[in-house]
């Protein structure tokens, strides 16, 4: 089998179906002095946007060598990009965290935050005790990063260490790029429009929008998304920026009436949700009468039901109107 040429490694690991194979194929590729052919092969496959099942990967690889020979590989072969491709992959197949502290390097040399965030926060959930032991490294780590003007580093610990405190401060030190452009979505509002027209020069307005709902910061992926032409969704954040005008003022002018109602009946702004409801052509009788019936004008609502149709929904309407009728008589 050869593996010292791309066609041959290509040939060897595309036959691979059984986990001993790719530990066989290691050894191979070893012996044949054949790591970069072998490295650059598996390493393209990672690029693929598939799951690490369709990759036909092993999911007992780490008992196997294909981890030491892919540290052989970068220990002749030093490549950011190469080693953030696996790092991540690493990242997402070692479920548990087995292995976070390989994970963890591979991510911290390639250099993207947003991965490194990722990783942390599933280690966080995954592993706990990990994450502590993380956290207490990363506090020890923080006089050297300083005395380097680290400052991406720097945002990345304070980000889990002090809840970003220091971002603002130390986003003025850095310079916008694809490695660090989610700590600019977090900092102030100068720094926050610079990520916003860095991500739309480089088709990164969805990352961005991701990573400031993740971070519950609606508002600004409302923002994004109008920034990206997704007016809808950019509604659906406002919703949750508890900025209801707004998502519904999109809602409208998207002709989605239906849609900007539901904002402010889900608040119990019934009179506002009915507005909207009745702009739509035709008009939603249903969705017209449940919301007559939480005003309580009954009338209103009982002849929308029989207009719809509904017989079982026109008795339970009758039925909440006597008793609101009952309670007014009790309480004269």
């Amino acid at each position: 089998m050869r593996m010292n040429d791309e066609a041959g490694a290509q040939e060897a690991w595309s036959r691979i179906t059984h986990a001993k194979e790719y530990s066989r194929l290691v050894d191979i590729c070893l012996s044949q002095d054949a790591v970069l052919q072998g490295g650059k092969f598996l390493l393209n496959k990672l690029k693929l946007p598939v799951s690490p099942r369709i990759l036909d990967l092993p999911f007992d690889l780490f008992e196997f060598k294909l981890i030491d020979f892919m540290d052989a590989y970068f220990a002749r072969f030093r490549n950011p990009e190469e080693m953030q491709i696996w790092g991540r992959f690493l990242a997402h197949f070692d479920f548990k965290g087995t292995f976070w502290k390989k994970s963890l390097s591979y991510l911290d040399l390639g250099g993207d935050a947003k991965d490194l965030m990722d990783f942390v926060e599933r280690l966080e959930f995954f592993n706990r005790t990990a994450y502590l032991e993380l956290k207490r490294q990363w506090k020890r780590e923080l006089p050297g990063l300083e005395e380097r003007e680290d400052w991406d580093r720097l945002a990345l610990r304070d980000f889990f260490l002090n809840g970003g405190r220091r971002i603002p401060e130390l986003l003025r030190k850095m310079t916008i790029g694809a490695k660090n452009f989610v700590f600019f979505l977090l900092g102030e509002d100068p720094s926050f429009d610079a990520a916003v027209d860095w991500c739309t020069r480089n088709n990164r307005l969805p990352e961005a929008w991701e990573m400031c709902a993740k971070c519950k910061q609606y508002d600004r992926a409302a923002l994004l998304c109008e920034r990206a032409g997704h007016p809808e969704k950019a509604a659906g954040f406002y919703v949750f920026a508890r900025q209801p005008g707004k998502a519904a003022s999109i809602y409208a002018d998207l002709g989605k009436f239906d849609k900007a109602g539901d904002v402010f009946y889900k608040l119990g702004e019934f009179a506002e949700a009915l507005t909207f409801y009745k702009m739509e052509k035709p008009p939603d009788k249903r969705r017209l009468a449940r919301t007559y019936e939480k005003m309580e004008n009954f009338a209103a609502a009982l002849n929308l039901w029989k207009e719809a149709g509904d017989k079982k929904a026109a008795e339970k309407c009758r039925a909440r109107w006597q008793r609101s009728r009952q309670r007014s008589l009790f309480n004269r």
